[in-house]
């Protein structure tokens, strides 16, 4: 049986009482202290929508968990021929939502990731490069209304897809 749906006020009571992991919510989305890491050669900035297909199982569970329990995923930035594993600490990176994922025919995931706000890492939990997890600390200064997603032509799945088709 689902939880019932919680509207921010009540999410935001209940993790006071409940859950000292839980920096905040916003809408419906939980931001956690403890993160997954995702490295990515190139920049991602807020509302920069990204539609991957994605075929690796940790991706997909990742994902999967990311869109059923409505938290965030992490993306920081790191090159290719860095020296060093991981990013440094309080590297700048950005948190998303998985809005929508989508099973295709070949059990591949067609997933919407839109980065919100940018975060700095504060420790790493697990330096594992392949699954890495990390304590972050969140900035405050993205816009929260609907209108942003209508600005950056933020499309969901089912209108992705008939554009992939055509």
């Amino acid at each position: 049986m689902d939880d019932p749906i919680l509207n921010s006020d009540e999410l935001n009571d209940k993790i006071a009482d409940d859950d000292d992991e839980i920096a905040f919510v916003r809408g419906s989305t939980i931001h956690k202290k403890i993160i997954p890491i995702l490295l990515s050669p190139k920049v991602i900035f807020p509302f920069a929508a990204m539609n991957p297909i994605v075929t690796d199982p940790h991706l997909k569970q990742l994902f999967e968990e990311a869109h059923r329990e409505h938290t965030v995923i992490g993306y920081a930035y790191h090159s290719e021929t860095a020296t060093l594993a991981l990013p440094p600490l309080q590297h700048v990176g950005v948190a998303a939502i998985v809005p929508e994922l989508s099973k295709l025919v070949d059990g591949s995931y067609l997933v919407k990731i839109v980065p919100l706000n940018r975060f700095f890492i504060t420790a790493y939990i697990n330096d594992d490069p392949k699954d890495i997890t990390a304590r972050v600390s969140y900035y405050y200064d993205q816009p929260e209304d609907e209108k942003t997603y209508q600005i950056f032509g933020l499309m969901n799945i089912s209108d992705l897809r008939k554009n992939l088709t055509k």
